[in-house]
Parts: structure tokens; C-alpha cells; sequence
């Protein structure tokens, strides 16, 4: 039996579990003690008689076999491994002196569902992989593979080596095959057409361009290009608001747009395989995974036109159990059609077979079945998914939990910090600001993560007609506040009308995405929900006697002996090489202005004696660039794009920083 005996040491109570069920495992127990048992004599296989029934006992054990009608692990085939398992452990036992528990569940001699069970590890999954794989088992329940025992198995071969993060990601990026002498040939277009651009200047830039880059949008879906796609028609747009002289068109944005192509473009063209053409293009349709049974809340929707041709309402929910947000996006392409289409959003039906419109969504919870989803959370609508409706919405702060704030540092702290990101990262602002997703929605790779905010008090909203911005502003209870900001636009009239109204006696709960620009936390507002709390007067107070202490603490030290803080300073300086590269932007490579040159070598003086070296040595260069132009009939326009796109980068970082340092001293003092 000393085969038997190794080969049944590591045979529990979840191996068993995983081979059947938990009835079964435990009826086995049950019959131990009732049916007798005999073990016939071991080899290969063993015989075990079980009251009528004969079992053959095997391995791997999910092939052994019984004499009873049924055609699944039976209970006669789990009490044979277990009265196998006990006679293997009293020879064992026998040969070692030691005292054996007679092969139970546990010590105790408790069988599984008899008391405690194992510990869940807060929200989390716990996978066992058994041999055969077929019979690893998952917390989630579903008996065949799922997601988490792929994972497991996939984490398991990345430790013991067999499998390397490399050769994973190769396979996973050699989906999609690419003819690398036709990408290669696009990238060329696109990138000599932006320098191009960088060339000519915006002041001289021809309404013709947006020809030109739907052109490339085209030539990139072609080659199966997704975001260069969507960055195109996004860079489209952009110049479409500066010839429509819209008032929500910056030109910074328009610039750091380019830049940021630019070096995507300046990617593609160097990538040596498909596997790196892969990771630049993405894919134009996401894989959704299965993700098991879903209890969503519907919260709130959102009707977006994203600046690469797309146009819909996306419907957000939060899981009950996991408290994660997932949404569904109801996505139409609107870049050949000009027409409105009012109404649409109302006559949408929902998805996974529910009878309601989509707009009613936001009034239930639902239990779907089978859910699928993609890495950021939005939610498929295969038909393979089935939703019912389970209950009313009825909000309140229990379901919200991990998503409400009324302190304001600790929506710092649990929100902001982790937004910060690369200069390529996959980008979503506020409407009207600088959007780099290349996907319908333009959310991030994280996924769309909303919160609500119960401020103390409101301050006095006021709308800037130069911006054509309006600006709420949020005091907490220490007085640290956040601004709610909305860019006018004829969808949004509708909101800055109804923040305009509201009452300072009884301010309601927020609902939006949050994000920081100069140090201070901006909202742009989804919604305004109800939710259920006991409102404590003590609560409201306190606001308004707090309001802007800190800051005028800290313009007053800013105001002493005429020094600025050191954050300011950062962001004069970077607001002052930025204002140069809006200059050098508007007038192109190729008519530089003699002020705008000069300007840019004593900015290169400057930033070395800040002890900035790197930035001081690109503006150097690209200073030496534009000069040399100057008295060359061949044009480099291709170095000084690359310095332009590198000092872009470098603000980016350098203002990221300033405007997190700012924001976390403020924040958290």
C-alpha cells in the first residue's frame, strides 16, 4: 500500500469537494460510519466494495469508477477514497506509532459543512487546482473553467518558470496580424504629414487639413490601426473647433494632441513586429470575458460625443456585493452624419432581455446572469446574458460606501493621488478638455470611476464668458474646497442653469468625475442622486467660518518680504516655456519670429539656473534647430518635432507634479 499511501497524502476534503459537491462529500462521510467497506487487494487499481456497489479505484481519481446507475463521481466512489485513504493512514500509523484521526474532515473529526468553514478573504476569489484540471475548484461556482482558474493556472506557470511574462504577452499580441511593410508604410505618411504641420504653423494651417486627416483616420482603420483611428479623427475635431473659432477650443490642447501623436506615430514607425504594433493600435472591439452573476444598482447616465466620431450614453452601475462601478455604453458612429437624431436616447431599449427603456435603468436593480465585461468594466450585451429586475433603486450610504465623501482630504487621498499617469497613458478629461482616449467612451485603462460628494456648503457659482465656463465652488467641513465645473455647450445648458439655482440651506449630494488642475480638485457633474442618511444639522456647520482659511494663510505667507512659494514659481516658469511653445506652434518651423527665438535661449539660460539641466539643453537645441534653418535650404523639421514633442513631455511631468505636490499639502496638509 506504500504506493497508494503517496499517492493519497494529498487528497483533502476540497480535492474531493472539487471532484463532486459538498453533499456528496459529506453523505460519504455520513455512510462511512453506516456501509460497510472492503478493501481488495492493491495495484494499479483497487478494488473497494461498498455495501451492493464495487468501486474501482484509479488515478488520476476523477476516472474511477462505480457499479451504481450513475455517471459522475457518486458517493460510493468518494466513501472508497476515503475508507482507502484511512487504511493507507493506520499502516502508516502502525509503522510510525503514531496516532491517526481516522481520516475525518479535520481534527475534530468534523465532515465539511459541520461547523466552521474556510475563511473568505474579504471580496476575493479563492481558486484549487486539482489533477485532473477539470475538477480545480473556484469560490465563484461554476463548475466548468472560468476566469479565475485560467488566471490561477496561468500564475502558477509563471512562478515554476514554464511560463515567461514575455512569451505571454507575445501570444496575446500576436491576435491580431499585420502586413508590416503596408503599417510601416502608413506610419511614414502620418508622420511626414505631422511634421508637416509642425512646418506650416496653425496660423497657416489650410481648413483642407481635416481632409487630409480623415484621410489617415481611414488608412489606419484599413490597417487595423484602432486608436491611430480615433487619435486622428480626435485631431480632426480639434481643428474643426479652431477654424469654427468655438470659444471651448485652447490651443494648448490642440498642441499637446499633436505631441503626443507624434510620438505614438514616431512608435508605430519604429516597432520591429507585429507584437509592438499590437500594443500601439489596440483593437477596435474589446474581448469580454465572463464574470459570473452581477446584483448592479443603477446609478446614473451620461450622454457623451466624443471628439473621435462617436456618440451615445453610457448607464453606470455599482455591484452590491463588490461595490466596483461597471457600466454599459450605448455607442452610434456620428462622423459621416451631421443630423440630430432627438429622442434617440429615450426610444433605446435596455440590454440582457429586460423590458425597460434604458433611461430606466437608473430606477432599478437588476440581477444579471452570465455577465460579461472587458478589462475597464463595460458591460457586454450578449444575449448569452439574462437580467431581471430585482428590486427600486432606493440609494443609501451603505451601497455607496466606498465612494462617498464629505471630507475632502480623504477624497484626496482615496481618489485623486492614484490618477496620476504617463504622458501616453490613455486619458480622460472633462468634457471640453483634452481627451487621448482612442476608444468610444474615452474612459482611461482603469475603467470610469464616479464619486459622490456631500459637501458642507456651496459658494456663489459664477460663469466666465471667456471660457464660457462655469464654476461652482464645494466647501467641506474644514473649509477645504473643490470646484464643480461645467464648459458650456448646448447639451450642458441645461446643467449650468440648474447649478446656477441652487440653494445654499439645502445642498445635495454630487455625483461626478474628479480630477486636479492646479492644485485644487475639479468635478464635472453626472448627477445629482438622492440618498438615504439622517442629516445632522451639525454636520452643515462650521463650513462657511472655514471657508478659504488655508488659503488665505497661505496667500499670506506668500505675500511676506514678496517671495512666492515654490509652487508657483514651478508653475510661472512652466506656464512660460508653454506660452513659447504655443508661439512656436503658431508660427510653425519655418517662420519663426525673432522675438519667439530669442525668448527661447533665455528660457534655456533660465531653467539651468533652477537647475532644470535636461530642459535647459532641449530649448538649447531646438533654439540651434530653428536657427540653423534659418541659413539651410534642408529643412530638419524632423529633430526639431522631436525636441517639440520631448519638451511637451517634460511640462506635462513637471506641471503633474507641481499641481499633486500643491493639491496634497493643501489637501492633507
Amino acid at each position: 500500500m506504500s504506493a497508494w499511501m503517496d499517492s493519497l497524502a494529498d487528497v483533502d476534503d476540497d480535492y474531493l469537494i472539487g471532484l463532486s459537491n459538498k453533499g456528496i462529500v459529506k453523505r460519504a462521510y455520513k455512510d462511512k460510519g453506516e456501509v460497510a467497506a472492503r478493501i481488495g487487494e492493491p495495484g494499479e487499481t483497487v478494488s473497494v466494495e461498498i455495501g451492493e456497489e464495487t468501486v474501482t479505484v484509479c488515478f488520476p481519481l476523477g476516472e474511477s469508477k462505480c457499479t451504481c446507475p450513475s455517471r459522475s463521481i457518486c458517493r460510493h466512489i468518494v466513501q472508497a477514497i476515503l475508507v482507502l485513504k484511512e487504511q493507507c493512514g493506520q499502516e502508516k500509523a502502525a509503522d510510525s506509532g503514531e496516532k491517526q484521526d481516522g481520516g475525518r474532515g479535520d481534527e475534530n473529526g468534523k465532515a465539511p459543512g459541520d461547523g466552521e468553514q474556510g475563511a473568505e478573504a474579504g471580496k476575493g476569489v479563492s481558486v484549487k487546482l486539482l489533477s485532473p484540471l477539470e475538477y480545480s475548484t473556484c469560490t465563484c461556482h461554476k463548475k466548468d473553467i472560468c476566469v479565475h482558474k485560467a488566471a490561477a493556472i496561468l500564475w502558477c506557470q509563471l512562478e515554476a518558470g514554464v511560463l515567461t511574462k514575455e512569451s505571454l504577452l507575445g501570444e496575446m499580441a500576436e491576435v491580431q496580424n499585420y502586413d508590416m511593410d503596408s503599417v510601416r508604410e502608413a506610419a511614414g505618411q502620418m508622420r511626414a504629414f505631422l511634421e508637416e504641420l509642425f512646418a506650416t504653423g496653425l496660423s497657416r494651417t489650410s481648413p483642407d487639413i481635416l481632409d487630409y486627416l480623415e484621410r489617415l483616420a481611414i488608412v489606419s482603420h484599413n490597417e487595423g490601426l484602432a486608436r491611430f483611428e480615433g487619435y486622428f479623427r480626435a485631431l480632426s475635431d480639434s481643428y474643426d473647433r479652431y477654424f469654427a473659432r468655438k470659444a471651448a477650443f485652447r490651443t494648448e490642447d490642440l498642441m499637446a494632441r499633436m505631441a503626443r501623436l507624434y510620438r505614438r506615430v514616431e512608435g508605430l514607425v519604429k516597432a520591429e513586429d507585429a507584437g509592438a504594433v499590437a500594443g500601439l493600435a489596440g483593437e477596435f472591439r474589446a474581448d469580454y470575458l465572463p464574470v459570473g452573476n452581477l446584483d448592479l444598482i443603477g446609478i446614473a447616465m451620461e450622454h457623451f460625443q466624443s471628439q473621435n466620431g462617436y456618440e451615445g450614453e453610457t448607464v453606470y452601475f455599482l455591484e452590491e456585493n463588490t461595490k466596483k462601478w461597471y457600466t454599459y455604453t450605448n455607442a452610434r458612429p456620428v462622423f459621416y452624419d451631421n443630423r440630430t437624431r432627438r429622442g434617440y436616447m429615450e426610444k433605446a431599449q435596455s440590454p440582457w432581455g429586460l423590458n425597460l427603456s434604458l433611461e430606466n435603468l437608473l430606477k432599478v436593480r437588476i440581477h444579471l446572469t452570465g455577465a460579461k465585461c472587458d478589462d475597464r468594466n463595460r458591460l457586454s450585451s450578449s444575449q448569452d446574458t439574462k437580467g431581471e429586475v430585482v428590486g427600486e433603486q432606493k440609494l443609501c450610504v451603505s451601497d455607496v460606501q466606498n465612494w462617498y465623501y464629505r471630507d475632502f482630504g480623504e477624497l484626496f487621498s482615496g481618489q485623486i493621488d492614484k490618477q496620476q499617469s504617463g504622458w501616453l497613458a490613455e486619458q480622460s478629461g472633462m468634457p471640453g478638455e483634452d481627451r487621448q482616449a482612442g476608444e468610444e467612451g474615452g474612459e482611461t485603462s482603469r475603467g470610469t470611476e464616479l464619486v459622490f460628494v456631500q459637501p458642507a456648503e456651496c459658494g456663489k457659482s459664477e460663469f466666465s464668458q471667456t471660457g464660457q465656463i462655469l464654476t461652482l465652488p464645494l466647501y467641506d467641513r474644514a473649509g477645504r474646497e473643490i470646484l464643480v465645473e461645467v464648459t458650456y455647450s448646448k447639451e450642458e445648458s441645461g446643467t449650468i442653469r440648474y447649478l446656477e439655482r441652487i440653494s445654499q440651506k439645502k445642498v445635495p449630494c454630487f455625483l461626478g468625475k474628479v480630477s486636479l488642475r492646479n492644485g485644487r480638485i475639479r468635478m464635472y457633474p453626472v448627477d445629482l442622486p438622492e440618498i438615504e442618511e439622517p442629516m445632522e444639522e451639525t454636520e452643515r456647520q462650521g463650513a462657511k467660518d472655514g471657508t478659504g482659511e488655508e488659503d488665505l494663510q497661505a496667500e499670506e505667507e506668500r505675500i511676506v518680504m514678496g517671495r512666492k512659494s515654490a509652487f508657483d514659481v514651478m508653475e510661472d516658469l512652466t506656464e512660460e516655456i508653454m506660452s513659447l511653445m504655443e508661439d512656436l506652434y503658431q508660427s510653425g518651423f519655418d517662420t519663426v519670429h525673432d522675438s519667439t527665438l530669442k525668448d527661447i535661449r533665455k528660457a534655456s539660460e533660465l531653467t539651468e539656473q533652477y537647475g532644470m539641466a535636461w530642459l535647459s539643453q532641449m530649448l538649447a537645441s531646438l533654439a540651434g534647430e530653428i536657427e540653423a534653418g534659418r541659413h539651410s535650404m534642408e529643412r530638419k523639421t524632423a529633430d526639431m518635432a522631436g525636441l517639440y514633442t520631448d519638451i511637451s513631455e517634460y511640462l506635462y511631468l513637471c506641471g503633474q507634479k507641481t499641481a499633486y505636490d500643491r493639491g496634497r499639502k493643501y489637501y492633507k496638509g
